[in-house]
């Protein structure tokens, strides 16, 4: 009985490092796919630097493609305006999925009603 424990024990140990070594090896294939279309997508060097560059432009195009799209798209038909100020404090909202904070804001600063700030909240998330 015990050595059938013991060869339970080994086997169970043996599997644990073999998921960490496919989890280690999955993590670099990703790594160098990623690297890989970046490569034939820029023709640049790969590094982890142009990487988060990348990612911050994404990021800095899409806030900013919100803002203006969401402004002229959304205002409009809604007849709720706010000021760039507190527009950029709802998108910083909306973009950490603070709903209900950013519904809390629009009625705060627009007097209108829970539905007409939860739409309006939602049509810029939705943009």
């Amino acid at each position: 009985m015990d050595s059938i424990l013991l060869f339970l024990i080994i086997a169970l140990l043996i599997n644990i490092i073999l998921v960490f070594i496919i989890i280690k090896q999955k993590i670099k294939i990703n790594h160098l796919e990623y690297e890989y279309e970046r490569s034939q997508n820029t023709g640049r060097g790969s590094n982890l630097f142009n990487r988060q560059e990348d990612l911050n432009n994404r990021n800095t195009l899409n806030q900013n493609t919100l803002r203006n799209q969401s402004r002229a798209n959304v205002s409009h038909t809604s007849g709720i305006h706010l000021t760039d100020d507190v527009m950029n404090d709802l998108i910083r909202l909306i973009e950490k999925k603070e709903m209900i904070s950013a519904v809390k804001l629009v009625r705060e600063h627009s007097k209108v009603g829970l539905k007409e700030a939860k739409d309006y909240v939602f049509g810029l998330r939705d943009k």
